[in-house]
C-alpha cells in the first residue's frame, strides 16, 4: 500500500499522494491487478490528493508518464486523463514559448548592441564632420577673401595694362611721328647741303 499523509475527510481516514514517487508507486500498483475494493481505495486516494500536486508530479515524471496515464485511464475517468494531457501540453507549449522568448530577447539584445555600436559610430562620424566643417568653412571664407583680393588686383592690373597698352600705342604713334619728322629733317638737311 501507498504510504502517505493521513487526512480526516468526511469522518474517514484516507491516504493521499504527496510525492512523485508515491504517484509512480500508485500507478504501478494499479497495473498489478486489484480487487474492486482495492481499486475503489486507490480511486479514493487519487481523488483526495491535491490535483495541482498530481499535475506537477505528472510533468516531473518523464519516463513514467505512460504508466501513470494508463493507470489513471483504467481507474479514473477519461476526463482526468484528458485534463493531465492538456496540462502537459500547456506546460510543453509554455516551455517552447519561454525558449523562443529567450531566443527573441537574446536576438533583440544582440541587435540593440549592434544598433548602439552603429549609432556610436554615426555619432563619432557626425562629430568628426562637425569638427572638420568649421576649419573647412574658415578656409573657404579665407580663400574667398583671397580670391576677391586677387580679382581686385587683376582688375587693377587689367586697367593698368589697358592704360599701358594705350600709352604704348600713343608712344608708338609719337615715335612713328618722330621718325617721320626725323626722316623729313634728314631729307631737308641733305637737300640743304
Amino acid at each position: 500500500m501507498i504510504k502517505g499523509t493521513n487526512k480526516l475527510i468526511g469522518g474517514f481516514t484516507m491516504k493521499t499522494i504527496e510525492t512523485k514517487e508515491q504517484l509512480i508507486q500508485w500507478a504501478q500498483e494499479i497495473n498489478r491487478g486489484l480487487t474492486t475494493k482495492q481499486k475503489c481505495d486507490y480511486q479514493d486516494i487519487f481523488a483526495h490528493s491535491a490535483m495541482d500536486d498530481i499535475k506537477r508530479f505528472f510533468i516531473e515524471s518523464n519516463g513514467e508518464r505512460n504508466i501513470i496515464l494508463c493507470s489513471i485511464f483504467n481507474t479514473m475517468a477519461y476526463d482526468t486523463v484528458e485534463m493531465l494531457l492538456k496540462h502537459w501540453a500547456k506546460v510543453k507549449a509554455q516551455n517552447i514559448l519561454d525558449k523562443e522568448m529567450e531566443y527573441v530577447n537574446a536576438e533583440s539584445i544582440n541587435k540593440l548592441k549592434i544598433l548602439a555600436v552603429k549609432e556610436n559610430e554615426l555619432t563619432i562620424g557626425i562629430n568628426t564632420f562637425e569638427a572638420c566643417k568649421k576649419p573647412i568653412y574658415k578656409r573657404l571664407a579665407s580663400m574667398t577673401r583671397e580670391l576677391k583680393v586677387l580679382r581686385d588686383k587683376a582688375e587693377v592690373t587689367f586697367e593698368n595694362n589697358c592704360e599701358l597698352t594705350k600709352e604704348n600705342r600713343d608712344l608708338r604713334h609719337a615715335l612713328k611721328a618722330a621718325q617721320e619728322k626725323g626722316f623729313k629733317y634728314d631729307t631737308i638737311k641733305a637737300l640743304l647741303q
